[in-house]
């Protein structure tokens, strides 16, 4: 049986990835997140603190399959934009009426997100800079492409990711549309993230994004 944990914790990985990572001070650090999930942007404000770069926040969340919460057929985030794995949308029969109405509601759920914790747009957070995408570790790759579907949209400049773990095959198909990948270690045989690390350091929201935001423009 394979003993993974590369990483002590977050902590440890950010302080290795930073050491890869090539930025000038027209560059924002953008994080990768699911609403229900923090861990990706306790990740990033590490790396911000460290490359002493301002960092922010895309929201996203999970389509799941109607009869398996567990089967993720897709991701759509803030920006309206949706990615879906359509090979398992029709091994599920699944309805474009299941669709639209799972997407929207989770979009509810980013909006409320929105309003407690940004005060201000993706657009207006990446204006005139390079951005760096960032997540603790990228499996599927859902979010992160739906990400960069965002910030081509929007004409961003130069588009790179920073990661300290990321599925070769993924690797291997984001580079297409990327212009830099920072990263630490890539994984043949991906098998899930939590298994990369030995322990992750606790926080809740509120503790990682300041209420009065203003952490948003360090």
């Amino acid at each position: 049986m394979k003993t993974y944990n590369y990483f002590n914790n977050l902590n440890d990985a950010s302080s290795e990835l930073k050491n890869e990572i090539t930025a000038n001070k027209d560059t924002i650090l953008i994080s990768v997140n699911t609403t229900n999930r923090y861990k990706s942007v306790l990740f990033t404000k590490m790396l911000s603190n460290k490359l002493h770069l301002p960092f922010d926040v895309l929201f996203s969340r999970n389509i799941f399959a109607p009869e398996n919460k567990n089967c993720i057929i897709g991701v759509v985030n803030e920006s309206g934009d949706i990615i879906l794995d359509n090979a398992l949308i029709d091994f599920f029969e699944i309805t474009q009426n299941y669709i639209y109405s799972e997407t929207n509601r989770e979009l509810e759920e980013i909006l409320g997100h929105i309003h407690n914790y940004k005060d201000r747009s993706l657009e207006q957070a990446i204006a005139n800079k390079n951005v760096i995408l960032v997540d603790y570790a990228i499996l599927s790759g859902f979010k992160t492409l739906c990400a960069i579907k965002s910030l081509i949209a929007l004409g961003t400049k130069e588009i790179s990711i920073a990661v300290p773990i990321i599925s070769s095959d993924i690797f291997n198909y984001l580079d297409n549309y990327v212009d830099n990948i920072f990263y630490l270690k890539k994984e043949k045989h991906f098998t899930k993230k939590e298994d990369y690390y030995k322990s992750f350091e606790k926080a809740c929201i509120e503790d990682i994004l300041i209420k009065d935001k203003n952490e948003f423009n360090i």
